[in-house]
């Protein structure tokens, strides 16, 4: 491949060899791959190469010479979609869209792409996005991840182009840059980091690190997820279909089929068990996610995180709204009864001692020697029969309307009233506080905060 005045070769290292070896044993290595290998090194480098290559003895290790893996890969996502479309999707993967900032990352990137110039946009020279863009400001191109202006630029000679249409970065067949519009359908390329992943959650693994994945690599025509163990997600193109395979003893675990081709199993989806799966039968469905949500975020079902301050607060956090499904608070078991009121300390009878706020004097008869007051009732108690979902150690929680009718409440009397007469202006039911509230396990699919707390929580 050739840029300017410069030849070079390169092999990806994950496909050749075990990176974290620093040393080939020349006896078992082709002169070719060895030279292949240090394709960051220049003519000299090369011709020492070869001389210290051929003083070496059998079984003897060649130290030092290899070039340190690099911390990231390139990883194309082989549909076509709009600029913003592929931005998204490279976001959920936990990566970027790729943008080589120097000629050694153009060269890898290159390289990667052209495994699939006959699959992104055949018959066209328009077929791959690089991530940059000049929207917000005409010529000067910023990385679309960090808004931060770029330094390493490879357009062809002539481009880019300009005006007010073409505003996101291409990369044309020859490996050079040019412009064109965000809405084009192109294929992303995503800038995958060795140290970012996914988590793979609603499976009963027994080591947490077993749950992490990274896309690396193709099957199928289409990326692979890598666990860190011998687990791996896969496009089982003669399926039409997503499996979760286990490849130490070569088994389909699950699979997925969704409905958009261009889609991945990304976020939350029910899948099919292939085989008895956590105690599921074969033929059951399973709730799977997967997703770049650390355990103290919450997923959206979509597999974007959200803080969990964010979560069932009344308001679409998530940009499929999902913050705000299943925002119920109160948890009962099967023995609870709505009619029977929770015991107090030491299994006594409870006693409450409601506080009373003076709000307002409505009116003053003073014929009639009536007061119209409002004031505010405010009973607490605890109650050790229920859980409670969602909850917030800065805030009150609330619990809606619908759910206060199925659990235990306090009935309040006012007595000496004219005529017997009081009208309820408003009536809420909130969970005071929360004590060390808890997360889920960190295997399950659900992410809210506080699930199952059976804590010191007052209403």
């Amino acid at each position: 491949m050739e840029f300017g005045d410069t030849n070079f070769t390169f092999i990806d290292f994950e496909e050749l060899c075990n990176i974290s070896l620093h040393s080939i044993k020349t006896s078992t290595t082709p002169r070719s791959v060895l030279l292949k290998l240090h394709f960051d090194l220049g003519p000299e480098h090369f011709m020492k190469l070869e001389g210290k290559t051929r003083q070496l003895k059998d079984k003897e290790v060649l130290h030092t010479l290899l070039p340190r893996r690099p911390s990231y890969r390139y990883q194309v996502m082989p549909e076509i979609r709009k600029f913003q479309e592929a931005f998204t999707l490279c976001q959920v993967v936990n990566s970027s869209l790729a943008v080589p900032a120097s000629q050694y990352d153009d060269l890898r990137f290159h390289q990667e792409l052209q495994q699939f110039e006959d699959v992104c946009q055949p018959g066209s020279i328009y077929k791959f996005y690089i991530g940059i863009t000049d929207e917000d400001q005409e010529g000067v191109w910023r990385d679309a991840n960090t808004q931060i202006s770029i330094t390493y630029k490879n357009f062809k000679p002539g481009h880019p182009r300009g005006g007010s249409v073409l505003n996101c970065g291409q990369v044309l067949p020859d490996g050079l840059w040019s412009d064109t519009s965000c809405q084009t359908e192109l294929c992303g390329t995503c800038h995958v980091e060795a140290t970012e992943f996914l988590y793979l959650r609603g499976l009963c693994f027994k080591v947490d690190n077993m749950m992490k994945f990274r896309l690396g690599g193709y099957m199928g025509g289409r990326p692979v997820f890598r666990g860190f163990y011998f687990y791996v997600i896969l496009w089982e193109e003669s399926g039409q279909r997503w499996e979760l395979r286990n490849t130490e003893t070569n088994e389909t675990m699950a699979w997925l089929v969704l409905l958009d081709l261009k889609q991945y199993p990304i976020g939350l989806h029910v899948w099919t068990a292939a085989m008895l799966l956590c105690g599921k039968p074969q033929g059951s469905t399973v709730p799977l996610s997967l997703s770049p949500c650390p355990d103290d975020r919450f997923m959206c079902k979509s597999g974007f995180c959200l803080d969990h301050e964010y979560r069932c607060n009344f308001r679409f956090d998530c940009q499929d709204g999902s913050d705000e499904d299943d925002c119920g608070v109160v948890v009962k078991d099967s023995t609870y009864r709505s009619h029977l009121p929770p015991r107090g300390p030491q299994d006594t009878t409870l006693l409450l001692t409601p506080s009373i706020t003076l709000t307002r004097i409505a009116n003053i008869d003073d014929i009639r020697m009536t007061l119209n007051l409002e004031f505010s009732v405010s009973p607490t108690w605890r109650d050790d029969r229920l859980d409670f979902n969602h909850l917030h150690s800065d805030f009150d929680t609330l619990i809606q309307e619908e759910e206060t009718k199925g659990i235990w409440l306090p009935r309040v009397l006012l007595v000496n009233l004219e005529g017997g007469e009081s009208k309820v202006l408003d009536q809420t039911v909130v969970v005071r506080t929360a004590n060390q509230p808890v997360l889920p396990p960190v295997a399950s699919v659900k992410r809210g905060k506080a699930e199952g707390q059976r804590q010191s929580v007052c209403v």
